[in-house]
């Protein structure tokens, strides 16, 4: 578990996400969830699947949403880049020439 969300959020502070991309990582998500709680489809006797729910899948490993992951990581580089003093010196150096106008900095998040 903590090696798999690890990886898939090395850096996901910085991501800028598309709608495509956020479920994409959503549903690798929910397949390891239910890979390691067991939850993985049966054949019932009838011959039916019983699928699990992600939620279920996610409740048993003890995870939350990938969503979730991704929100506290952002909050945690927000609260961290706002309490040091590199954001002071960005907002108050000069613009460079050459630089477009009305361009939206990282540090104007904060």
């Amino acid at each position: 578990k903590a090696i798999v969300q690890s990886v898939l959020l090395f850096g996901v502070e910085t991501w800028s996400l598309t709608e495509t991309m956020r479920k994409s990582l959503a549903g690798f998500h929910h397949r390891v969830a239910k890979q390691l709680s067991g939850f993985t489809p049966r054949r019932l006797a009838h011959g039916a699947w019983h699928h699990y729910s992600a939620a279920d899948a996610l409740d048993a490993t003890g995870m939350r949403t990938m969503d979730d992951y991704i929100e506290n990581h952002k909050r945690y580089l927000r609260t961290y880049v706002a309490t040091r003093p590199v954001l002071a010196l960005c907002r108050d150096a000069p613009q460079l020439t050459g630089t477009p106008t009305g361009t939206t900095f990282w540090w104007e998040q904060f």
